[in-house]
């Protein structure tokens, strides 16, 4: 009974512990509020189980505990299964939509019922099980039902996971599958055998726990030639998994016949124990990306002349890149395409920006060294169009002056090869490269497949650039026709006015012309003045005027003549942050976003968010009014006379980007069709960052 209570509150305690870590993440994102209720789910089950066996006098009430708890883990695990991770969470295929309102039967079932229709419990002080009747026996069967359901979800979910991303959530994953796993086999026991053995809470418990600990753990990241043999890398790799599962399951053999001599009950139990929580650490082990770049590195060592299959790694490579459907798309593909060939902790893309006459980091944004720039003239670039070679940072003695002048740069982005991007002599971005998994020096051949991927990631970023300013230019061409029609209308205008002040010459005296002569002038003067709007707002060459600004004076500021109007406008700040900035440049891009929130939503609700860090500075400006297609967004957005409005001429979002841009910052957009639109901009916070 002691080892009950002790397992049981620990695994209630440290269960709330992960569901209050995951809170604190993020307090408005639906997989983490389906999370956490996913977790109290399973402390009001832990807690009412053992409250049943203790005071089994209240059984009906502390069971009634339980009820309430199983009957909502349908729900929220199905959620929390169908949004982790999952970009497009909101586009749930409609089976699983209909999958989850039906998760919600099970609870009002258990609310609209009494306890005693779900099972009867003849001697539960002495044999602790439940037997099921009718009604409990389907409501178990239901349970188990989603279980497996939210099983295949995870599944999915990790099966499609990669690189830094895999190695952040792998221990979540296993850790939730691991409970949806004793979830599963403790109920189809009770269906079984149409009973309850609730000696098995301790095994539970202990499960639950240690599951419980994995997912902590994950929340603490949220951060050829010549071969000697005919097996390919992959088979070899897949056949030595097979073998550790194959000595895991025969040590389980082993394990069960020694369980005989602990007796039947005891060693039934610490068999089903040991199995769980086994078989959840050889997943681990099996999903460790740094074992597996050690293993696949003492194949290759071992096994075969070359480190590399470089026809296969250059296919796959080529694949990736060619599969991506936008710019941005195009550059987080040769980033996790790179990191996945070499296996790195770390990785950054940066490129080249005319504007600044420097080198921007573009993917990812979400760093702490984002607000570095890398000038066109530092010696580091210098080196690397010159020699056109892998930069390694641990060889400082042949490269001391370049090491010394980017000393803070390097131990900032914890740099160990600086990979240049290079066409036609010219260095048009670099990639940096963090330590590798498998702990090894960085060799030849290592050099050797990076060059290779690095010349072909070089000429599909260019193409797509070159694509990029192509059609810029195009739509520049297009909007100089306009302009050249909206000058003729001025031309007539100006006419018209002409007209009428040489008629005033002969009539002034006449009180209708007078009146005629009036309107005439105001209905003019208003034309000229959209016209000239319209000329005003067409993209040019941003010259900024820099200074320290707060950036949430300048939201409040800006937002001011807006908030008591139609539209419902709230101005939030996680904390108090400052940026670089041009504040009359800025003030135009948040007009503009804020007046295009209005029109989306018919003056609804719109909310205004600022915050950041040590290295940049965020606003978001989001709606909940009709949103835009996946295809708008990708092919459209940003870009000159592409509008959604009727009468705009599709400038403002383009002069937007130009501006931030221009500080060196991003500008990024999330809408869904419907659901409306959020967009964020990133701005550095200090006057430079430029490693000279």
């Amino acid at each position: 009974m002691n080892l009950l209570r002790v397992l049981t509150v620990c695994s209630i305690g440290l269960t709330a512990g992960t569901a209050f870590m995951m809170l604190m993440k993020d307090k408005r994102g639906i997989p983490n509020i389906s999370f956490v209720c996913g977790m109290l789910a399973i402390i009001a089950v832990e807690a009412g189980d053992l409250l049943t066996i203790v005071n089994p006098h209240y059984i009906l009430l502390c069971k009634k505990v339980t009820l309430i708890g199983e009957s909502l883990l349908p729900s929220f695990w199905l959620l929390f299964s169908l949004t982790y991770i999952r970009g497009a969470y909101k586009e749930i295929p409609f089976f699983w939509r209909i999958a989850l309102a039906l998760s919600v039967l099970p609870f009002l079932f258990v609310v609209s019922f009494p306890v005693g229709i779900f099972f009867y419990a003849p001697d539960i002080e002495t044999e602790k099980i439940l037997f099921l009747s009718n009604t409990g026996y389907y409501f178990y069967l239901v349970i188990v039902i989603y279980s497996v359901l939210t099983l295949i979800n995870f599944e999915s979910t990790l099966r499609a996971s990669s690189g830094t991303t895999r190695w952040k959530i792998k221990h979540a994953l296993i850790g939730i599958g691991g409970i949806m796993a004793l979830l599963i086999y403790y109920y189809s026991q009770a269906l079984l055998y149409r009973s309850i053995d609730m000696n098995l809470i301790p095994v539970r418990s202990a499960v639950i726990f240690i599951c419980s600990l994995l997912i902590m753990v994950s929340l603490f990241r949220q951060t050829f030639q010549g071969e000697e043999i005919a097996v390919s890398r992959g088979i070899f790799y897949r056949s030595l998994v097979l073998v550790v599962v194959g000595i895991y399951l025969f040590g389980l053999g082993i394990v069960g016949t020694g369980m005989r001599y602990f007796g039947e009950n005891t060693g039934k139990y610490l068999l089903i124990a040991i199995i769980f929580i086994s078989g959840i650490i050889l997943i681990s082990i099996l999903f460790s990306e740094e074992l597996r770049r050690k293993v696949t590195v003492f194949i290759s060592k071992n096994f075969y002349r070359n480190k590399y299959d470089y026809r296969s790694q250059w296919l796959q490579f080529t694949q990736r890149i060619s599969s991506a459907k936008s710019f941005d798309a195009l550059l987080i593909s040769v980033l996790e395409g790179i990191s996945h060939v070499i296996g790195t902790e770390t990785q950054s893309l940066w490129l080249y920006n005319r504007t600044t006459e420097s080198f921007h980091i573009v993917q990812p944004l979400d760093t702490a060294y984002g607000s570095y720039t890398v000038s066109n003239s530092n010696n580091l670039i210098a080196y690397c169009k010159e020699k056109g070679w892998i930069f390694n940072v641990k060889d400082r003695d042949r490269n001391t002056e370049i090491f010394d002048s980017n000393k803070d740069f390097f131990e900032t982005t914890k740099a160990s090869l600086i990979v240049p991007l290079l066409t036609g002599g010219n260095v048009i971005g670099f990639i940096i490269l963090g330590r590798s998994f498998s702990n090894d020096e960085y060799n030849y051949e290592d050099y050797d497949i990076l060059k290779t991927l690095a010349r072909q990631a070089s000429s599909a970023i260019l193409s797509a650039k070159l694509s990029e300013e192509l059609a810029e230019a195009r739509e520049m061409e297009a909007m100089g026709r306009v302009s050249s029609f909206i000058i003729h209308d001025l031309k007539n205008l100006v006419y018209t006015l002409s007209m009428t002040s040489e008629n005033a010459m002969d009539n002034m005296d006449n009180p209708e012309f007078q009146k005629d002569m009036t309107r005439t002038i105001s209905n003019t003067v208003e034309r000229m003045n959209r016209l000239i709007r319209k000329l005003s707002d067409m993209p040019k060459k941003v010259e900024l005027n820099r200074e320290k600004t707060d950036i949430l004076e300048l939201v409040l500021e800006t937002a001011e003549p807006y908030i008591n109007g139609k539209a419902r406008i709230t101005v939030e700040s996680s904390e108090p942050v400052t940026g670089y900035i041009d504040r009359d440049e800025m003030r135009k891009v948040l007009v503009n976003l804020i007046i295009n929130a209005m029109e989306a939503s018919n003056d609804g609700e719109i909310t205004i968010r600022t915050g950041g860090n040590s290295s940049m500075a965020y606003i978001s400006v989001s709606d909940r009014g009709c949103g835009m297609s996946e295809e708008y967004v990708e092919k459209h957005l940003f870009r000159p006379f592409r509008s959604t409005k009727k009468k705009g001429l599709g400038i403002g979002l383009y002069q937007c980007k130009t501006v931030v841009e221009a500080h060196g910052g991003d500008i990024r957009v999330k809408s869904h069709e419907g659901e409306g639109t959020e967009f964020m901009i990133y701005l550095p916070v200090e006057e430079t960052g430029e490693t000279e």
